[in-house]
């Protein structure tokens, strides 16, 4: 589990100095989250949105969400996150990816074209939209384009993907790559 339970001593040390960081509280969560102890790591993640981290502890909690299978509680965390904090892409392309599984592709269209309107060169937006369209399309080519030239990019999409329990959209992301080795 990496080095997250030592992380935890350094992270309680912080908190009594000063309880109230919710920077602090926030990794906390994530270490928690890491070292699959999820219902401790919720209670950090909530009280890290308090003061300050509200979009940030969103986010991580519906990858918790996604992970354990409730897909409808992690709609509604997106959908705070992005109400929160508009400007970040992850929010809208987990949320679009979650509206796909829901059964909703005209609304994870729409998100999709909300991040890509944020920022369209962006590796996780382009490859959220290559796996809404089934690793076919514009978007495909996109990230098979971007995976010659900038490996890692792609490569920490599918990171993001699979950690947030998006396994199927992650593995649709390798495929397009996997043929596509720069080395």
């Amino acid at each position: 589990a990496g080095r997250f339970a030592e992380a935890l001593e350094h992270f309680d040390k912080a908190l009594v100095r000063v309880p109230d960081d919710g920077r602090v509280l926030y990794y906390k969560g994530l270490a928690l989250r890491f070292l699959d102890r999820p219902e401790d790591a919720r209670y950090y993640l909530r009280h890290a949105g308090r003061f300050g981290y509200e979009a940030p502890e969103r986010l991580a909690e519906a990858e918790l969400a996604i992970r354990g299978g409730d897909l409808r509680q992690a709609d509604r965390h997106l959908a705070r996150a992005v109400a929160v904090h508009g400007t970040v892409a992850r929010g809208y392309v987990l949320r679009a990816l979650v509206q796909n599984r829901l059964g909703d592709g005209a609304a994870a269209r729409r998100l999709i074209g909300q991040a890509l309107a944020l920022d369209s060169e962006n590796s996780l937006v382009l490859s959220a939209r290559a796996a809404l369209d089934g690793g076919q399309g514009p978007a495909a080519d996109l990230v098979r384009a971007r995976y010659r030239e900038f490996s890692e990019e792609p490569l920490e999409a599918v990171a993001l993907l699979y950690s947030a329990g998006l396994y199927a959209e992650a593995y649709t992301i390798l495929g397009l790559i996997e043929n596509n080795n720069p080395v």
